[in-house]
């Protein structure tokens, strides 16, 4: 049984690449969606490297030799999974969707507030999960779909 996401369906060695042992999971989504509780939820099953933390280039090259990685980034998901699939690496983009009230509700817990730029990315991620993720869902349904596969 051969597993082929939608995005590699372009790869031209596709039997070589889809039998890589390395999966990167992009977790993503705009902030106040839930990022960072559901990768620390998940840290007992999953290898976590934070883009806020090492940023762009190191973020990237940790999560290329990681078994078992989610890689969790506010901006960039297409263009991460481009860069890592260059590198021979399988790599699936997740996204959580929240209705904007959710996000708005969870920013004011942290005395912030939903910007012009937070909305921009919502729209923004609501284009990426329908035309480029492999999932997405609310924080829940985000953490029992990486839990199941």
């Amino acid at each position: 049984y051969l597993e082929i996401w939608g995005n590699e369906l372009s790869t031209p060695n596709i039997l070589d690449w889809a039998n890589k042992s390395t999966t990167v999971t992009i977790l993503c989504g705009p902030s106040g969606c839930g990022k960072s509780w559901l990768a620390n939820e998940l840290s007992g099953n999953f290898n976590i490297v934070d883009y806020d933390k090492l940023r762009y280039e190191k973020s990237i090259e940790i999560a290329a030799v990681t078994d078992n990685c989610i890689l969790v980034t506010p901006i960039r998901a297409s263009k991460i999974r481009k860069v890592l699939q260059d590198k021979g690496v399988r790599a699936r983009i997740v996204v959580i969707k929240e209705h904007e009230a959710t996000i708005s509700y969870r920013l004011s817990l942290r005395d912030s507030a939903i910007t012009d730029g937070i909305k921009s990315r919502i729209k923004r991620y609501n284009t990426v999960a329908a035309k480029e993720s492999q999932f997405h869902g609310t924080q829940k349904e985000v953490m029992d779909f990486l839990l199941i596969k």
